[in-house]
């Protein structure tokens, strides 16, 4: 536990806690899945936490829409969806502060598990893992909080966070509505940034301002700077492309 704990406070430094946490947990439940390999007791688990859109419909396994958006079907995919939770969380859980920033990202989860499920109903039933959703939402909290945030694509192009967001949701639309690319749930990245934006956009609509009633409070961090890293504006001038996504969605 002392150990946990030293992570825990590592972390601190560069992070909101409950970003912090969220990223300890993805990785947690990877290692875990990991050590029970050996002991064939893994397989058992990833079936009982996976979405699998048979189990929705008559209600048996409902904890899978929230569940799923924890597992990954590798490493490579846990790794850039934990890059995107690490370099771009920050900014919008400082601003729709701990609770509210939570509610969006399980919300995000689950509507995309939800619009997986109602359109692979009777189509072979694919598995839905990952934390994708819930980072399309994050990025619609960047474009709308710090839309001009510099950020480095690849580590070395500078560009705008609204125009690095623009192109994920363009190549994301052509996705779903295009042939897209195998193993990559596009319909559950849309989801999940239209959920984001209506959760964050919402209360704007009926006459408040964006975040919560009076514009949404900014918990402790206050956002100045122009360059956007290291979780939050202000810590480094480095960040990373978002999402080379190949394996959000497992199929059977």
């Amino acid at each position: 536990m002392t150990f946990l704990r030293d992570i825990d406070g590592f972390f601190a430094r560069y992070l909101p806690p409950v970003t912090r946490r969220l990223l300890l947990l993805l990785v947690g439940v990877h290692v875990v899945l990991l050590v029970l390999e050996p002991f064939r007791v893994a397989e058992s688990v990833r079936d009982f936490l996976v979405l699998s859109p048979k189990h929705i419909f008559p209600g048996i396994r409902l904890w899978e829409l929230i569940t799923y958006g924890f597992l990954h079907a590798s490493f490579g995919h846990l790794f850039m969806n934990g890059l995107g939770l690490f370099f771009f969380g920050g900014p919008v859980e400082d601003r729709l502060g701990p609770r509210r920033y939570l509610t969006m990202l399980l919300l995000a989860i689950a509507a995309a598990g939800l619009m997986h499920t109602f359109i692979h109903f009777g189509r072979g039933y694919p598995r839905l893992v990952g934390f994708s959703a819930a980072n399309f939402a994050i990025l619609m909290g960047c474009l709308i909080y710090v839309p001009n945030a510099i950020v480095h694509f690849n580590f070395l192009i500078p560009i705008r966070m609204k125009w690095l967001v623009i192109g994920y949701l363009v190549l994301e639309v052509f996705g779903l509505f295009g042939r897209g690319t195998m193993g990559i749930s596009h319909l559950g990245h849309v989801t999940g940034a239209l959920v984001g934006l209506a959760f964050i956009l919402g209360p704007r609509w009926r006459g408040g301002g964006p975040g919560g009633r009076g514009g949404g409070r900014r918990r402790g961090r206050v956002v100045r700077s122009r360059r956007l890293s290291m979780g939050h504006p202000g810590r480094s001038e480095r960040a990373s492309e978002l999402y080379d996504d190949p394996h959000w969605r497992l199929d059977q």
